[in-house]
Parts: structure tokens; C-alpha cells; sequence
């Protein structure tokens, strides 16, 4: 065959048809493995975004699990607290046992309670600092002393039996001020949960 048969064949309307069929086959599949991998790489960054938001999900839950758990174990171990050294130096009538004997008895016990009451919020109050605030730190602080006061001073008035009893009213009022602070305390540490992002309603006007 001639070089210009052969030209003549190749420009002829059937060849150039099946050209342009075969060129336009291969641009439409490219341009579909082109579309199938961006809609793979969509997939991919759809499911990657998800992990990524279901792993913070998981660690704003631990952290908040945690800052509950802080929580309720300080306000647990303060109102215990606050509830020995109240009885201590009680407001209004204070039932003893008539018997001298019993009544040392029975302060020993006040004493004994109080004691392992502050001993056990020192710890909680230490172990769980990094999940509170600071004011609630402060108030529990305060708390604490507050008690180590009434403790002292029950331990110097009862401590020795031939001494004689007069309770100074210092004791009374900071009977009633450690259930102040406590109430502070409860309230604040209530507040700071509530504050928490994960205990709010998802803004729904904003979502996109």
C-alpha cells in the first residue's frame, strides 16, 4: 500500500469515527477513575474525621468521668467531715449519757470519727486537685481547717479530766461557719459540673 493510500486511509470518515470513538472512551473512562477517586478520597477524609471526632468524643467523656468522680469523692468526704466536727460543738441541745463514764466514752468517739474524717478529706482533696478549681481547692482548704480547729480545741477541753468545762462560744460559731463553707463548697462544685460543655445542649442554630 502507498504512503498516500495510506494517508488517505487514515483520514478517511470511518478511521477518524473509530479515533474519535476510541479517544473519547478512553478520556470518559479516565475521567471516571478520576471521579472514583475523589470519591474514595471523600470516604476516606469522611471516615477519618469521624475517628478523629469519636477519639476526642472518648477523651472529653474520660476527662469528664473523671472530674465527676473527683468531684463526688471531695464533696462526699467534706460533708462527712463537716458532719463530725458539727457534733463536736452542736447547736442547741446536746443529748449525753448521764454516766461519767460513758460520756468519755462517748466524746472519745466523737473524737475518733472526727479525726478519720479529716484524715480521709486531706487525702481525697490532695489525690483530686487537678480535676477542681481552684476555689473549690480553697474552700475545701478552709473546711479542713476549720475542723483541725474544732478538733484541737475539743481534744484541749476534753483531754483533761480534773479540768473543768466551759466551751468557749468561738466553738459554736465555727460550728455554724464550717456549714457555710461546706454549702459554698457543694454549691461551686455543682456549678463546675454544670459548666461542663458535655452537659449542654448542642447549639442547633449553628449546625451545618
Amino acid at each position: 500500500m502507498s504512503v498516500e493510500k495510506a494517508v488517505s486511509l487514515f483520514f478517511s470518515e470511518p478511521f477518524v469515527s473509530i479515533i474519535i470513538s476510541i479517544a473519547s472512551s478512553f478520556i470518559s473512562y479516565k475521567c471516571a477513575i478520576k471521579e472514583s477517586r475523589e470519591e474514595h478520597r471523600h470516604e476516606i477524609d469522611r471516615l477519618i474525621k469521624e475517628q478523629q471526632l469519636s477519639i476526642e468524643r472518648e477523651a472529653q467523656l474520660y476527662g469528664f468521668k473523671k472530674k465527676y468522680d473527683a468531684t463526688a469523692d471531695v464533696s462526699n468526704k467534706l460533708s462527712n467531715l463537716a458532719s463530725c466536727a458539727s457534733r463536736l460543738f452542736p447547736r442547741g441541745i446536746e443529748f449525753l449519757p448521764k454516766d461519767e463514764e460513758k460520756q468519755m466514752e462517748y466524746r472519745d468517739d466523737l473524737y475518733r470519727a472526727a479525726s478519720e474524717a479529716l484524715n480521709s478529706a486531706q487525702l481525697s482533696l490532695k489525690a483530686n486537685t487537678p480535676f477542681l478549681s481552684d476555689d473549690v481547692f480553697d474552700l475545701g482548704m478552709e473546711i479542713i481547717r476549720l475542723c483541725r480547729a474544732q478538733l484541737n480545741y475539743f481534744q484541749l477541753l476534753y483531754g483533761d479530766i480534773e479540768k473543768e468545762k466551759s466551751v468557749n462560744s468561738d466553738a459554736y460559731e465555727r460550728t455554724e461557719e464550717i456549714s457555710r463553707q461546706l454549702d459554698r463548697a457543694l454549691n461551686l462544685m455543682k456549678r463546675d459540673l454544670e459548666a461542663n460543655t458535655l452537659l449542654k445542649e448542642p447549639d442547633q442554630g449553628t449546625a451545618k
